[in-house]
């Protein structure tokens, strides 16, 4: 696995989900399931190779997003490598954003 984490899909925004969703199964992507974690609008396609995330918000423009398991915890350990100063105490992320709790399943 890369410092990122493993490439989960090229993410992008759009004003109308399901007229984007429209756009993309016309050509033969087919939708994939979402888990239902954020505060907007969210599907996904894919056409075998390539998974496209269709953001209703949090996105101004397309982006490659990656997933890593123990995502807190990485970034943590990359903040205590890196060279001291006084904001390093600042770069610790106490659990992912989005994760609703402290449980071992969010870290």
């Amino acid at each position: 696995m890369s410092l990122l984490g493993q490439f989960l899909e090229l993410s992008v925004p759009t004003e109308d989900v399901p007229t984007s969703l429209a756009f993309y199964r016309a050509p033969g992507f087919t939708e994939v399931p979402v888990a239902d974690i954020r505060p907007w609008s969210h599907a996904a396609v894919t056409d075998g190779q390539v998974l496209i995330g269709l953001h209703g918000g949090g996105l101004e423009q397309p982006a490659l997003s990656f997933v890593r398991p123990g995502l807190a915890a990485h970034i943590n350990a990359l903040a205590d490598a890196g060279p001291a100063s006084p904001t390093s105490a600042s770069r610790r992320l106490p659990w992912p954003r989005g994760c609703p709790s402290r449980a071992a399943s969010c870290r």
